[in-house]
């Protein structure tokens, strides 16, 4: 649907015209003490991320469910935005080079167009009023 607003000229998209819509592994992945991290819903706060009780996975896990060549958007890429979709819905995260994380099934991946629209904007309208008004409709 694309309604322009005739006071401003501006349309209104859905975020899945200018973004591709993905999630973490849909998989009962065994946890470990060390290893690779493993981010759920919990681990998504205040625009950031909370690393005070992380999950770990294997090295060999986390390459067979976050490969680069999947066809699925599960891995997490620079510029993404990923946040929690289940208890601390809308916690949004914007990924940076130096991240290195699998996603459970509880948090959604945005990867924008980005000759379309820029992450960092994208991340903070995230944080808005308007969307986070709006998750707090469907809760």
């Amino acid at each position: 649907m694309n309604i322009t607003n005739s006071k401003t000229n501006w349309a209104e998209k859905r975020i899945g015209d200018h973004c591709i819509v993905g999630d973490g592994a849909h998989a009962s992945i065994k946890r470990q003490a060390t290893g690779k991290m493993y981010l759920t819903s919990k681990n998504f706060k205040d625009g950031g991320l909370d690393l005070s009780k992380v999950d770990y996975i294997s090295e060999v896990d986390y390459n067979k469910y976050f490969r680069e060549d999947s066809k699925a958007l599960s891995k997490p890429q620079v510029n993404d935005i990923v946040f929690s979709i289940i208890g601390t819905i809308g916690e949004p995260y914007l990924v940076k080079i130096q991240d290195n994380f699998g996603l459970s099934s509880s948090v959604s991946i945005l990867r924008p167009d980005k000759s379309v629209i820029f992450p960092e904007y994208l991340y903070y309208w995230i944080q808005g009023h308007t969307f986070q008004n709006a998750l707090y409709g469907i809760k």
